[in-house]
């Protein structure tokens, strides 16, 4: 099937969510950039809640710079599957610089010294942190 065909199918609301994701695994692998912003809005629909960390699997086929920000979010407040792939996603930035990595530090840094933090949370707000020294 051609990709514009299955980025359409993406499109019908009687397609099952599974099935949904199964097209976006296999576009994202093949690196298509049409499924990059369909990922995204996919991410913030109630639909796929429970599916947001294949979701973010599949993000770690694009370029991590443009989703440096979202991915800090991810990393804080997401369920295990969602804030591991966020690391990943942050993992495999080379460099970056300026306000906004200033600021994802002091946001990080406050919430790595939450007692409420899962410990597996912890950890991970942890090595990134020391991504930044």
């Amino acid at each position: 099937m051609s990709n514009k065909f299955l980025i359409q199918a993406l499109q019908e609301h009687n397609l099952p969510v599974w099935d949904k994701l199964h097209i976006v695994l296999d576009l994202a692998e093949k690196k298509d950039n049409e499924i990059y912003p369909i990922i995204l809005d996919f991410i913030e629909q109630p639909e796929f809640k429970r599916c947001k960390g294949t979701l973010i699997y599949a993000l770690e086929n694009y370029p991590p710079e443009p989703l440096f920000e979202k991915a800090i979010d991810w990393l804080i407040h997401g369920e295990f599957e969602v804030a591991h792939g966020a690391f990943n996603i942050i993992n495999k930035i080379s460099k970056l610089s300026g306000d906004q990595v200033d600021n994802a530090y002091e946001i990080i840094k406050t919430f790595s010294t939450n007692h409420q933090n899962e410990r597996w949370r912890t950890e991970l707000l942890n090595d990134v942190l020391d991504m930044f020294e």
